[in-house]
């Protein structure tokens, strides 16, 4: 599993748009994606600037055209997921809360890294300790569209 949708701190409803995606791209229901050059691209593990959105759908391309799409339910800052996490557990500490940013492990597994000390975009808004399912719930702090 990769991301998965939990709920907008705003209680705003999520919303659902499709776009092309970008040559040589695999892209699987759940994978973190961003936008370059106005095409769909995976999230890689340097930290992003420009979250697009969670994939609803899996997809591979070689060259894009406009049959090449994917649908894509938008992120904001107050959008929190839930994602798988790797690294040392206690290196997450209540002062880690709602503060420090992690990045991705890599554009494969999309994990969240909690080892990861050049900063990041995911935020966690638990401890690891009261989500003992191997997962952490994160908000995404570089979420932006495309044209914002």
């Amino acid at each position: 599993m990769n991301a998965t949708y939990l709920r907008s701190l705003t209680h705003s409803q999520p919303i659902v748009v499709e776009g092309v995606v970008a040559d040589t791209m695999t892209i699987l229901v759940g994978d973190l994606v961003c936008i370059s050059a106005g095409l769909i691209n995976k999230v890689s593990a340097s930290a992003h600037t420009l979250i697009f959105g969670i994939a609803l759908d899996a997809i591979t391309t070689t060259t894009h055209t406009t049959a090449s799409t994917c649908k894509v339910l938008l992120l904001d800052e107050w959008s929190v997921i839930r994602m798988a996490y790797t690294g040392t557990a206690s290196n997450l500490v209540e002062a880690d809360v709602w503060t420090t940013a992690y990045d991705v492990s890599g554009t494969t597994t999309q994990l969240v890294n909690i080892d990861d000390s050049s900063g990041g975009f995911l935020i966690p808004t638990t401890l690891l300790a009261a989500n003992k399912t191997g997962y952490i719930d994160c908000v995404c702090k570089a979420s932006a569209l495309w044209n914002a």
